[in-house]
């Protein structure tokens, strides 16, 4: 990976936390970060991902997806049997 100061954005900074996206010049990949800094040293979660900073501050502010959200949608795709068909239209 090759990054660059300004492809590396601080999106949120809590206390000693930073949620962090990071893109790379060279293949344009995207990693966020959640880095917590303590007396102890530092510690970083990564996830590779397709969204821009933008995206993901946006993304923050919506409400997270319930289980039953997740129950619903299943049935919802159980009942449609053509499914696969509706999604290549989209």
């Amino acid at each position: 990976f090759s990054y660059e100061t300004g492809k590396v954005v601080v999106l949120e900074e809590y206390n000693e936390s930073h949620l962090v996206h990071i893109t790379c010049k060279k293949c344009k990949g995207s990693i966020l970060h959640m880095v917590v800094t303590t007396p102890l040293g530092a510690s970083a979660v990564g996830i590779i991902t397709d969204l821009s900073a933008m995206e993901v501050v946006k993304l923050r502010k919506k409400p997270a997806v319930s289980e039953d959200d997740v129950l619903e949608f299943h049935k919802f795709i159980q009942k449609r049997h053509n499914f696969e068909k509706i999604i290549q239209k989209a």
